[in-house]
């Protein structure tokens, strides 16, 4: 995670390649990054982006591979799902305006950081997309998707996204309130 600050702004960008899949590592430089600029009284906006095409694309795939292959590594992936939820809490109660700049795909866990976020703003690209598609591989989504969705939508329309899996393109997503912008 690469931050610059412009006065009263701390720009955090994802720039795990190739499509900041979420681990153990990235999860706690951002919470490092949003526990410094909450502590920050001189900082009023915290703005999250990715460096890459991706803006996140969920959880690291061979991290969750791994740990379902050992009793172990459950341990460890529940651990990271743990970590996750902390840190988007965090970003949910933060004193400072949180804002995620979805410049590409946001999906899994990815999609939970945004939605964690006070503000969403969604490029209208051909390959941006938002989600929680781990329900179509029988995965659930831990890191509060499933509490955040229902608040932003009307409840059938809710259970319906998160019961399929589908995920959405930039004109659905903000008709439906999941984007502001």
């Amino acid at each position: 995670v690469h931050t610059q600050r412009r006065g009263h702004v701390l720009t955090a960008t994802l720039a795990r390649p190739p499509v900041n899949a979420l681990d153990d590592a990235l999860v706690g430089e951002l919470q490092a990054v949003v526990a410094a600029a909450n502590a920050d009284e001189s900082l009023t906006v915290l703005h999250i982006r990715s460096a890459h095409k991706v803006f996140c694309a969920g959880a690291d795939l061979a991290l969750i591979q791994q740990s379902i292959a050992t009793p172990q590594g459950l341990e460890r992936m529940l651990a990271v799902v743990r970590r996750m939820q902390v840190l988007y809490d965090q970003l949910e109660a933060s004193p400072l305006v949180t804002l995620a700049e979805i410049s590409g795909a946001a999906l899994g866990g990815g999609f939970e950081i945004t939605l964690a976020c006070h503000y969403r703003v969604l490029a209208d690209n051909a390959k941006t997309q938002v989600g929680l598609p781990e329900v179509k591989v029988g995965l659930f989504p831990g890191a509060g998707g499933t509490q955040r969705i229902p608040r932003l939508m009307a409840t059938p329309d809710a259970l319906q996204f998160l019961f399929k899996g589908d995920s959405w393109k930039p004109a659905k997503a903000k008709q439906m309130n999941l984007v502001h912008e």
